[in-house]
């Protein structure tokens, strides 16, 4: 839990900053990109968050990946400070929560679709249309098709779920069914 503290700390502070030039969704896509090569490299990774790794090494490593991935130089600052306090083990965790907030400010909300079958794009638009009613936001979309579902879908936003699968349904039957 201490960590969560620590990357809405992180988070919100970006945020505020970022607030200035609106310019969330390419700031989220840097630290998410940079967070994905920090957990998938474990070399990289090592380097970064050993303590017996001199810090002057550290930051030379980071700039030169930060230089060619042409990082904005926002977020390169960042990840500098976020080295300097040994906080880059929370990158993934801060990005997260940073595109949550950033969500939140853009009015915006993410709904994830699971259907049987796949949506022609007409469907997809219907959909995210009517959430958009629902949620009075504007929806990020997306679909995966689950062929177990049978028929109908499940969409998730947030925390809450609308399960309006045929599964879903005939187990609903089945308790009925079993209790008289």
């Amino acid at each position: 839990m201490a960590g969560n503290a620590v990357a809405r700390r992180y988070a919100k502070a970006l945020v505020s900053i970022v607030k200035s030039d609106g310019n969330f969704d390419e700031v989220a896509q840097n630290l998410r990109g940079m967070a994905s090569l920090i957990e998938e490299n474990l070399g990289f990774r090592n380097v970064l968050i050993n303590p017996s790794i001199n810090k002057r090494l550290k930051e030379e490593v980071l700039g030169r990946v930060m230089t060619r991935l042409g990082l904005l130089p926002l977020v390169s600052r960042f990840l500098t400070l976020l080295l300097e306090k040994d906080r880059l083990r929370d990158l993934s965790e801060i990005s997260e929560m940073f595109a949550t907030l950033s969500d939140r400010i853009m009015n915006r909300v993410k709904v994830d679709v699971k259907t049987a079958f796949d949506l022609t794009a007409d469907e997809e638009t219907e959909l995210k249309e009517k959430f958009q009613d629902v949620t009075k936001k504007d929806v990020m979309l997306h679909v995966d098709v689950d062929r177990e579902l049978i028929g109908g879908l499940i969409a998730r936003v947030g925390s809450e779920v609308f399960d309006g699968s045929v599964r879903n349904r005939l187990e609903t039957m089945k308790e009925v069914l079993l209790r008289g």
